[in-house]
């Protein structure tokens, strides 16, 4: 009933020339959960923060903000967590390491032929371990993938220095000196020969840890992790083992007579034999100088050609199976989000009906781009679908994607369709091969990458070959005339603002019903904004108070919008 317009006399009211709706904004994104209706919320953490610490946070939010609406019934579900294949792989690290650490236990009891003996040397693991830890606070390292990779690595090395110094130690032992001269003395005695083995060590891994580039930033704490936890071996080798030695060392005599002797002098036995192998080809070795060099040399030479026959291939990251990966689905350029969200259900129900595939989450109008970014298309899609446990299925994660490609192509009539397995960073897996064509003009190079696509295409094995630039979406295009608009009585913010009024709406004005405000949309039906007959005949008053139509000071026509 609002009057707009009250001139000699006769009111006119908003309904008599507009169609008055309480209705909700246009759809311009759709998400769903299982085929279910959602409202999602993606939340990305910066760049220095902590994954699984911003989970927890979130999580924790999640549970307070349930809590506070749980008489409205809000429920809130982490559909997909990065974080939690982070902390699996992590989990399993630390497994690895507790399990490293048990076995060079038990092989040091086995050589050692003392629990005591086994004992001292264990303490070094625990002892450079605790210091490597400060030390990676100092230089504000987490404990993540690649540190605790590193502390995996190392304990192996943590006992070698150990070994070798008690060794020693009860060597001088076995020659009649006290466990006190013992000790000082063979540690005296190898301290150059230890530091040298560690030193070796480092300066494998210190060099890494000092360059650059993106293979550096990776391996960066794992290189300096090792090389804090095996200098600090060596401080314990030099200081803690003899020290111990010192007071608590004591000459072992194997018996059989014990159940433990018995398996030592068992184990010795077999040791011995094996000894006496290694040391009869190490005989036939040196009485067979040349054949042994050539055997040597050919095994050496042979090994290149396992990479130039293309029997190992090579590769930035090993392949991961994270369990779960995107369909991406491309419409024409001309659908609607309707459209598209018809044939990503189509996908949704094929999908849903698979055994191996344990949730689904589906955006419409949207798809992922580069290292997690995301695009907003009406005529794209996206749907990420997680698998069971690996030992669950048949195929990796990556050639159950492929599979699932060639099964939706014939389903999904009219639409492209693409399948990336989802990497161990939790983004969409980049092309493997890249060919960069640069060039001063857009067109010359869109001409030579067409040309170079064509060729790749007759590659055995190329597939989902795309090019990065991607044709605009078609528009309308709009050329005003200037003079012709200026002699008309308009101006160029008059018709920019009247066009976006009439086509795209103008939300200015605001309706407000207690504590509840809403927008005024105010734009043209959808019938007068259907072709390019209805922009052409939009029309505009002038300062006269004259209609003037835009096919009067513009060139319209069709086109596409920039490439992309």
């Amino acid at each position: 009933n609002l009057v707009v317009s009250n001139k000699n006399g006769a009111q006119v009211r908003l309904m008599d020339v507009a169609d008055v709706q309480d209705a909700q904004k246009d759809i311009e994104k759709i998400a769903r959960v299982n085929q279910q209706s959602a409202i999602a919320v993606q939340v990305i953490k910066q760049s220095d923060a902590n994954a699984v610490g911003v989970s927890e946070q979130i999580r924790a939010t999640i549970d307070k903000l349930e809590k506070d609406y749980a008489s409205t019934g809000l429920n809130i579900e982490v559909a997909n967590d990065s974080s939690v294949y982070t902390l699996a792989s992590a989990d399993a690290v630390i497994h690895d390491l507790i399990l490293a650490i048990v076995l060079v236990a038990v092989v040091m009891l086995f050589f050692l032929h003392s629990i005591r003996n086994a004992l001292i040397v264990m303490v070094a693991i625990p002892a450079s371990l605790i210091a490597t830890f400060i030390g990676m606070a100092l230089l504000g390292y987490s404990l993540n993938l690649m540190s605790l990779l590193g502390l995996s690595l190392v304990v192996g090395i943590l006992v070698d220095d150990a070994i070798v110094v008690l060794e020693n130690i009860y060597r001088h032992m076995e020659m009649g000196k006290n466990r006190v001269r013992a000790a000082y003395d063979a540690t005296k005695e190898i301290g150059f020969t230890v530091t040298s083995i560690t030193l070796v060590i480092v300066v494998v891994f210190v060099p890494i840890a000092l360059s650059t580039g993106l293979a550096a930033d990776i391996i960066k704490q794992f290189c300096v992790t090792v090389s804090i936890a095996t200098l600090l071996s060596l401080l314990s080798s030099f200081t803690i083992v003899p020290w111990l030695s010192s007071r608590f060392g004591k000459l072992e005599k194997i018996s059989n007579k014990t159940f433990f002797g018995r398996i030592i002098i068992g184990f010795e036995k077999g040791l011995q034999r094996f000894t006496n192998w290694v040391s009869n080809i190490l005989k036939w070795s040196l009485a067979h100088k040349k054949t042994t060099l050539g055997l040597v040399l050919g095994l050496f030479i042979g090994s290149f050609f396992l990479i130039g026959g293309g029997f190992i291939g090579a590769e930035f990251f090993a392949k991961s199976d994270r369990g779960e990966f995107l369909v991406q689905i491309e419409m024409p350029k001309d659908a609607s989000i309707e459209q598209t969200n018809a044939m990503t259900q189509k996908a949704e129900d094929y999908l849903r009906k698979k055994k191996e595939v344990t949730k689904l989450i589906a955006t419409v109008g949207q798809s992922s781009e580069g290292m997690g970014a995301s695009q907003a298309t009406a005529y794209k899609s996206e749907i990420n679908v997680q698998l069971v446990e690996k030992k669950k299925r048949a195929d990796a994660a990556n050639i159950y994607a492929a599979k699932i490609k060639k099964e939706l192509e014939p389903l999904l009539v009219g639409a492209k369709v693409k399948t990336v397995p989802v990497s161990i960073l939790g983004s969409a897996e980049q092309a493997p091969l890249a060919l960069i064509v640069t060039g001063p003009e857009l067109d010359s190079v869109m001409t030579f990458a067409k040309a170079a696509m064509n060729s790749l295409k007759t590659v055995q094995g190329a597939t989902e070959m795309r090019l990065s630039v991607e044709a605009g979406n078609p528009e309308i295009n709009v050329q005003v005339d200037r003079d012709k608009m200026a002699a008309l009585g308009l101006s160029l913010s008059t018709v920019g603002a009247t066009m976006q009024t009439a086509f795209s709406g103008n939300t200015n004005g605001k309706f407000r019903q207690g504590e509840y405000e809403y927008d005024i949309n105010i734009r043209y039906g959808s019938f007068n904004r259907q072709s390019i007959e209805d922009v052409s005949n939009l029309l505009f008053i002038n300062d006269k108070g004259e209609q003037i139509r835009l096919a009067q000071f513009a060139a319209i026509k069709e086109s596409s919008g920039p490439s992309q």
